[in-house]
Formats: C-alpha cells, sequence, structure tokens
C-alpha cells in the first residue's frame, strides 16, 4: 500500500515543491527524488555518478528497463525502503543535472554505490564523498 502511494505521488510530482516539477516527465521525477535522499549533501561530482548509476542500470540486460523499477526494485535503494524518497524535496540541480545526463552522460560503467565500502557484486571504481562507486563485474561484462 506504501509503495502504491508512493509511485502514485511521485508519478504525479505531487512529492516535491520544486519549482520545475511541471516540466518534469515521471522517469526524471523520481531519479531526482532518490538522488535527493540519497546524495543530497554530496558533492556535484558524487551527484552525478548517482543518476549516472541509475542511468546505467536501465541501459543494463541485467537490470529493469526503466528508472522507477531499477529504483523500487526490492532491496536497491535504503532511501524505497525507509521512506527517505518520500520525503526527499529535489533541487533545480539534481534536475538540472539528471537533464544534463541525459544529453551527455559522464560515466558510462557505474553500476553500483553504497556508502559503507565497495559493494560485493561489483569491481570498485572510485570514492566520491561518502560513496563507493563500483562498475559491474568483468566476468559478466560482454
Amino acid at each position: 500500500m506504501m509503495l502504491s502511494r508512493l509511485i502514485d505521488g511521485l508519478m504525479m510530482g505531487c512529492l516535491t515543491i520544486n519549482t520545475m516539477v511541471a516540466q518534469v516527465n515521471p522517469e526524471t521525477n523520481i531519479i531526482a527524488h532518490m538522488v535527493q535522499a540519497e546524495a543530497g549533501n554530496q558533492c556535484e561530482e558524487g551527484l552525478i555518478l548517482v543518476i549516472d548509476t541509475v542511468l546505467n542500470r536501465v541501459d543494463s540486460e541485467y537490470f529493469p528497463d526503466t528508472a522507477t523499477e531499477v529504483i523500487l526494485a526490492p532491496g536497491q535503494f535504503t532511501v524505497v525502503e525507509n521512506g527517505a524518497i518520500q520525503k526527499a524535496q529535489p533541487t533545480d540541480e539534481i534536475y538540472d543535472l539528471i537533464r544534463q545526463e541525459l544529453t551527455e552522460r559522464t560515466n558510462y560503467d557505474v553500476i553500483y554505490f553504497t556508502a559503507g565500502g565497495y559493494n560485493p557484486s561489483g569491481e570498485p571504481w572510485a570514492q566520491v564523498g561518502d560513496h563507493y562507486f563500483s562498475t559491474i563485474r568483468k566476468e559478466l561484462q560482454k
């Protein structure tokens, strides 16, 4: 029930007070809420890499095909599980960065990020701010 209200609220853009919400499609809106909740206190590079993680998963054969499905997949993002995504109020900067990455992505390799160390499912790539970013394991790459 809570997940259904979350999806409805994000799709309608009514979980944000952001001035740009009327100009945002539902996929961009859910990415913005996730990024704000997961990385709103990080530097621009960290925000971009979190955005790229979602976009790269959408493009990957190993993950769902939409940002909504990627973000709401069980066990993938803590902010979905703990409800922080519902309270997030994305900034104009985050919406601008999403648009920028949709036009010209900075990183096509990151597929995981965590706050406590590198994800054991991926290959360590870099730490940026509080997040550890990983790429897909080499044995899975084609």
